[in-house]
């Protein structure tokens, strides 16, 4: 089974990733996120950005459900704007997205399945798909439509 990347939200191919050592943490990265992205050296150790504050790297108060953020009282960029969960301690919905995160706006109902299944997100991988022998062993003349 593959991993989705907390970073790039694209699948990690088996050997392609790295995970966060906090005991408990299921955090998974691309090693090319952690390097780049979270600019993560030592990978051997490595800590998500959500152990520890973003500013001052010291112990964090929240941490946003929605990204990587994690932020102490004091640090927080717009404290005012922050979302607290009630029911999730020490979790929260920071900043950086809208207070109505849960509604989707301008939502139109799907009235088919044609039209749920056009909705869905297509997989970032590519799959390939076999037929089976006993169908493509078949002659054409004798494949009757129903």
């Amino acid at each position: 089974r593959l991993a989705e990347c907390r970073a790039c939200s694209n699948y990690i191919y088996p050997g392609d990733e790295i995970s966060c050592s906090v005991r408990g943490c299921q955090a998974i990265y691309h090693l090319k996120c952690a390097k780049d992205d979270l600019q993560c050296s030592a990978l051997k150790k490595f800590k998500c950005p959500q152990h520890a504050c973003f500013v001052c790297k010291g112990k964090f108060a929240w941490r946003c459900v929605k990204c990587e953020l994690a932020s102490d009282h004091k640090c927080a960029a717009w404290p005012e704007k922050v979302i607290h969960l009630t029911e999730r301690q020490g979790w929260a919905v920071c900043w950086r997205h809208p207070k109505d995160w849960r509604k989707k706006k301008n939502a139109v109902p799907a009235h088919t399945f044609e039209d749920i299944f056009s909705r869905l997100p297509l997989p970032y991988m590519e799959e390939e798909f076999r037929i089976e022998s006993t169908v493509k062993d078949i002659p054409d003349d004798k494949i009757v439509p129903p």
